[in-house]
Order: C-alpha cells, then structure tokens, then sequence
C-alpha cells in the first residue's frame, strides 16, 4: 500500500471516485478540487492506492469553527479491514494539527454501519 499526496490528474480522479463512492450525497470533481486547492493550498488530499488501483482517499483541513481541524478518511468498501482508513489518518491527524487544531472532527455516513462501530 501507498499512502501520498494527490496531486496528479490521476491521483485527483482517483480521490473523486472514491470520495464520490462513499459519501454521493456530497460530490466532488476534479476541476473543484483543483479550485480549492488553489484558493487554500494549505488543504491535503491524500490517495491510498493497492496493486495500481486508488482504494482510499483522505483529506486534512481547516474547520470553519476557530482552532478546529477536519478529517475525512474514505476508504472503499471491498478494501475495508486492511488498515488502509488507519494509515489515512495517521497522516492527516498530524497535518490538521500543524495548522493549528486544537479539536479534530470528522463524520461518519449514518449509512455506515461498519464504520460507525
């Protein structure tokens, strides 16, 4: 497993597709994601790829609360149970505190019931 950075066309298509597969309620593209990134650089994106395929996708950010950082950590359900989610957010938890959280949140789709266990 390989946990980087998204910043090539096909790790952005890639942390879409998997986002766009969890959380559909919330769709993301490529073409936005680049906008926000350009807007707030300090922003991670990060793709979990396995065997060439993106199976997971994190983000690290800002909340819009003051000394609030958020997560987001997806991870395909077929891929599930194989500490991708885990290695995720072992890099995005400590990029949300270099930008200065004191909380971290995040959510989970009430949908999930593995997840939410």
């Amino acid at each position: 497993m390989e946990i980087r950075r998204a910043e090539s066309d096909r790790d952005l298509t890639g942390y879409a597709q998997v986002w766009n597969a969890i959380t559909p309620s919330e769709p993301i593209t490529v073409a936005e994601t680049k906008r926000r990134l350009a807007r707030q650089p300090w922003r991670l994106y990060l793709v979990a790829e396995v065997g060439g395929r993106i199976v997971g996708s994190g983000f690290a950010g800002r909340s819009d609360s003051a000394e609030r950082g958020f997560l987001a950590v997806r991870v395909l359900p077929d891929w599930r149970r194989r500490g991708i989610g885990i290695a995720l957010y072992e890099v995005c938890r400590p990029h949300a505190v270099e930008l200065g959280a004191a909380m971290i949140s995040g959510r989970i789709a009430e949908h999930d019931a593995e997840s939410l266990r």
